[in-house]
């Protein structure tokens, strides 16, 4: 369909002047055509701005009326060492002053009339390339959302049966009681706290999940929201398996738990998913210690909120961090985890969101050496922000087309 349009628009100027001037955007047969031009696709004319100058001479030969008007207009081509890209940049002007400067009225209106048709059939040309090129990275975006989502859904299963493994190994606390820390031993408990933190983290989920449905780039923050949040919580599945801390307080009651079969595993697995492990919503977890993840959810919310809103909203960012130190430290008053747990939390999150941004957002201006060792190191970079714009994602905004369509 696109070659008949542009074989269609083509007609029309030919027709428009006369017939003396084949206004089809194809490839010039010439012996001497620079053999670094980028290789032609079956069917597919070349654009004009890879011509050569025998390209550019070879279409002005087509636009001559006769054959010693074309020759004409070839030679001048050839004499000015004009390509394809000169030939975009010129008009009815630049034929009538030096260093050109052609003698006869008849022939400057011919060939301005035919740059202008070539400009408007090539505008029209690119404006599909452009349309066709949007349509397959946006066909591309959603692919990577649905792999990110697997990938999400992986994370949040492997979590889930981490934290029943590590609760039937929960050591017994009459032999092994709660570990010196700073923190807990110098701070009262306060019951509240942990609650407190997990309204915070509902809180940020909610201003999160509203900044990404306004945002016009809100595609790629959820696969970079799928793709950050399950490697942190995948490396948190490696540390509750391979390390079992003593529980942090005598106020917990973390007896192991034991189960018969897979079944009743499973059941607790659909409890704990379900509930998003959260105890304001009646789920009660225990083994999970080393790495907090209640203090990895309330960072990578806060750092992408910080980063999708625009910069100029310090206050509002300063407010942000305010109530995630907030929560963190309730989670410490509470004792519900080590102090470890949570700078372990904390860290691994902020280090895993800045590492991928950085990368995400040099990653249109690399090489392709630098592409493979990219694609060997960080392999969820290369995948998932393939087409991702040199820089990163300007913050902009609009409403949704489901929702501007509702009103």
């Amino acid at each position: 369909l696109k070659l008949q349009f542009l074989y269609l628009i083509g007609s029309t100027a030919r027709a428009g002047c006369g017939g003396v001037c084949d206004m089809k955007l194809r490839r010039s047969v010439s012996p001497v055509r620079d053999e670094r031009a980028p290789p032609l696709r079956e069917g597919s004319p070349l654009p004009v701005e890879e011509w050569t100058v025998e390209d550019a001479a070879a279409w002005a030969a087509t636009c001559g009326g006769d054959a010693a008007g074309g020759e004409r207009y070839a030679a001048l081509m050839r004499a000015h060492g004009i390509d394809g890209q000169t030939l975009m940049g010129m008009a009815e002007e630049d034929l009538r002053e030096p260093p050109i400067s052609m003698p006869r009225l008849g022939d400057i209106k011919r060939l301005a009339r035919a740059l202008a048709d070539l400009k408007r059939v090539r505008s029209k040309e690119a404006r599909v390339e452009q349309y066709e090129s949007d349509r397959l990275r946006v066909g591309r975006q959603y692919v990577r959302m649905l792999v990110a989502a697997l990938y999400f859904l992986l994370a949040i299963v492997a979590t889930t049966v981490s934290l029943v493994v590590a609760h039937e190994r929960v050591p017994a606390t009459d032999h092994y009681p709660p570990l010196p820390d700073i923190i807990l031993d110098n701070v009262p408990r306060l019951p509240w706290a942990f609650f407190l933190s997990e309204y915070i983290c509902f809180a940020l989920l909610a201003i999160a999940a509203g900044m990404t449905c306004v945002h016009k780039a809100r595609h790629a923050i959820v696969i970079r929201f799928f793709v950050i949040g399950a490697t942190v919580f995948l490396l948190r599945c490696v540390t509750m398996l391979a390390t079992s801390l003593s529980v942090p307080g005598d106020h917990l009651n973390c007896e192991a738990m034991t189960f018969d079969n897979w079944a009743e595993r499973l059941q607790r697995v659909w409890a704990i998913a379900s509930g998003m492990g959260c105890t304001a919503l009646g789920v009660y977890t225990c083994g999970d210690y080393m790495f907090s993840g209640h203090c990895s959810g309330i960072t990578i919310l806060a750092c992408f909120i910080c980063e999708y809103t625009p910069s100029g909203w310090r206050a509002f960012h300063h407010l942000v961090w305010t109530a995630a130190v907030i929560g963190i430290f309730c989670i410490l008053f509470a004792h519900e985890h080590y102090s470890i747990d949570c700078f372990v939390g904390f860290y691994i999150s902020s280090r895993v969101f800045a590492y991928y941004h950085a990368l995400a957002n040099q990653i249109a201006g690399m090489t392709g050496e630098q592409m493979r060792r990219l694609g060997v190191w960080f392999p969820l970079v290369a995948f998932f922000e393939a087409d991702s714009p040199p820089g990163g994602h300007v913050n902009a905004y609009e409403v949704p087309k489901v929702v501007a369509s509702l009103f």
